[in-house]
């Protein structure tokens, strides 16, 4: 079930955009890398990426495009220290607990989920790229948009009342403030073999409306 973005409330609609997360192979390049570096690598690298409207904004996330080299390949595991699914979660300003929303065990699984994937050949980049493998574009539909709100969080209320929500086909639903995306095990992503991999990061397609409730 795609949004109703009536029932949602949202009138004015800012713009379109894409955004990109950052290199899933390249933790020099992390959103949360620490001013100083990290202490001790790999142990202590954080691969957590994330998305949030803007003050008075809100953000529908509807479709994924993922680009990994060719020999890319990621598995998840029992072992904490080896699982390196990519885990997408939403989260409510105030509430600890994130919520699930998709995760990603393998490289074979991510592909299963894509409606359609291209293959793209080093001859077929411009000639500036530094690009040597070939490497796929998958294109990952949600079955649901993810919604993104500047105004979520608590709202000072007794449960069930405590949360911000609001209003779908479904009921009332209570209002995301970001999305995050982590590998597992918080380590790099690279051929399988030990060996690293030129490309392994997704960009986002998104609607940025203004928050009602803001």
């Amino acid at each position: 079930m795609k949004t109703n973005i009536s029932l949602a409330g949202l009138s004015k609609e800012f713009g379109r955009d894409t955004v990109s997360a950052h290199p899933w192979c390249d933790p020099q390049q992390w959103q949360n890398k620490p001013e100083s570096g990290w202490a001790n690598e790999p142990e202590d690298w954080d691969s957590t990426w994330t998305l949030e409207p803007g003050e008075g904004e809100m953000i529908i996330v509807t479709e994924c495009f993922a680009t990994f080299s060719c020999g890319s390949n990621f598995e998840c595991s029992d072992v904490e220290a080896n699982d390196q699914s990519l885990i997408v979660e939403a989260h409510i300003a105030g509430v600890p607990t994130a919520i699930p929303i998709i995760t990603f065990p393998s490289m074979a699984k991510m592909m299963d989920r894509s409606r359609k994937i291209d293959v793209v050949s080093p001859q077929d980049v411009t000639a500036t790229s530094s690009i040597q493998k070939a490497f796929y574009v998958l294109h990952i539909p949600f079955a649901e948009d993810i919604l993104l709100w500047s105004s979520a969080g608590l709202t000072g209320q007794a449960p069930p009342n405590h949360l911000n929500t609001y209003t779908t086909v479904k009921g009332e639903i209570p209002k995301f403030s970001k999305m995050t995306i982590r590998i597992a095990n918080d380590k790099p992503y690279g051929d399988g073999a030990g060996g690293a991999i030129e490309l392994a990061w997704s960009r986002y397609f998104i609607h940025i409306f203004e928050d009602p409730g803001a």
